[in-house]
C-alpha cells in the first residue's frame, strides 16, 4: 500500500495547479477508517464526483467492492453432563443448525468463484468460541462469535440484516450488527469506464484486464456521497499483508502516469 501512497503523491503533484484535486492519506484503513476518510468525508464534506483509489491490483482495474458487515452472534442455553445430551440443546449443534438455515436461505453452497462471490452473498464464520476444552464431558450451554458478510450494492443492509436476524431467532441466537459500509461498481460502457479504458491504453499500451476483488476499502464512504470511483494501483493484491509483498517503482510511477492523465481527460 506504500506504493500506492507514493504515486497518489505524484498525481497530486502533477494535477494540482490545473485541476481541482484533493489529495488524502490517512492511517487508520485496515481498522474502519473512522477517524480517517471517514471524518474527512462526513466531518469536512471532503469529497468529489471522482475518487481513486491506490489500493494495489496488480495494475488492474477492479470493477468495484462489495458491501460489508460484521455480525457478533451469542447464544445462552442448557449447560450439563456429556452423558445426558438429550437434556437440552448442545451450543454449538444450535449454530449448527443455524449455519445450515442460512447456506439454504443464501445459496452459500452455489459459491464456487470468484465470479460467483462477487455478485453473490457470502457469509463466512471468522471466529467461534463454545465449549471447554479442559471439560471434554460438558454439553455447551455457550456459544459466541462472529460472522464477516459480504453483498452486492445493489442488496441494502436493511433487507440482509432481516434475513440474518429472523433465521437466528428461530433458534435463539442473538444477534449485534457492525456495518462496514456500503459497495460500490465501475458501470462497465459507462463514461467514467471508457476514460479509463482509453487512459490505460495510452498509458500501458494495452487493454486493462478488470478484476473482481471481495474486500473493502475507504471507497465505501465516497460511495454513501455517490463519487464514481477507480481502483488501480501497483503491487500484487495477492500478497497484501504478507511477508513478500513487494512493488515495482516503475509501477509506482505508471500507475500516478495513468491517474494524471485520467484527471486530465475528466470534465
Amino acid at each position: 500500500m506504500k506504493g500506492g501512497v507514493i504515486s497518489a503523491i505524484i498525481t497530486f503533484l502533477q494535477t494540482q495547479h490545473h485541476k481541482d484535486v484533493v489529495l488524502s492519506i490517512v492511517g487508520d484503513e485496515e481498522i474502519g477508517g473512522q477517524n480517517g476518510t471517514n471524518y474527512l468525508v462526513n466531518e469536512h464534506n471532503l469529497w468529489g464526483e471522482y475518487a481513486f483509489i491506490y489500493e494495489p491490483t496488480n495494475l488492474n482495474v477492479s470493477l468495484g467492492q462489495k458491501s460489508g458487515m460484521f455480525v457478533r452472534l451469542s447464544y445462552r442455553g442448557y449447560q450439563g453432563h456429556g452423558a445426558y445430551p438429550h437434556r437440552g440443546p448442545n451450543a454449538l449443534l444450535v449454530f449448527y443448525e443455524y449455519w445450515k438455515a442460512l447456506e439454504k436461505e443464501f445459496n452459500l453452497k452455489k459459491i464456487r468463484t470468484d465470479d460467483d462471490a462477487f455478485d453473490s452473498v457470502t457469509i463466512t464464520p471468522s471466529y467461534l468460541k463454545v465449549g471447554n476444552r479442559k471439560n471434554k464431558n460438558v454439553v455447551p450451554g455457550r456459544l459466541e462469535g462472529y460472522l464477516d458478510v459480504r453483498f452486492p450494492p445493489t442488496i441494502d443492509v436493511e433487507t440482509i440484516q432481516s434475513k440474518l436476524d429472523s433465521l437466528a431467532r428461530r433458534f435463539g441466537i442473538h444477534l449485534h450488527f457492525h456495518y462496514v459500509g456500503k459497495g460500490w461498481r465501475l458501470k462497465v460502457g459507462g463514461d467514467l469506464y471508457n476514460a479509463v479504458v482509453n487512459t490505460y491504453l495510452q498509458i500501458f499500451k494495452a487493454h486493462p484486464t478488470f478484476i473482481k476483488k471481495m474486500g473493502t476499502n475507504d471507497g465505501r464512504y465516497y460511495a454513501e456521497k455517490g463519487s464514481q470511483i477507480v481502483n488501480l494501483g501497483p503491487g500484487d493484491n495477492k500478497l497484501s499483508h504478507s511477508d513478500k509483498e513487494w512493488v515495482d517503482i516503475k509501477d509506482v510511477v505508471k500507475v500516478a502516469d495513468f491517474y494524471s492523465a485520467l484527471i486530465d481527460s475528466l470534465p
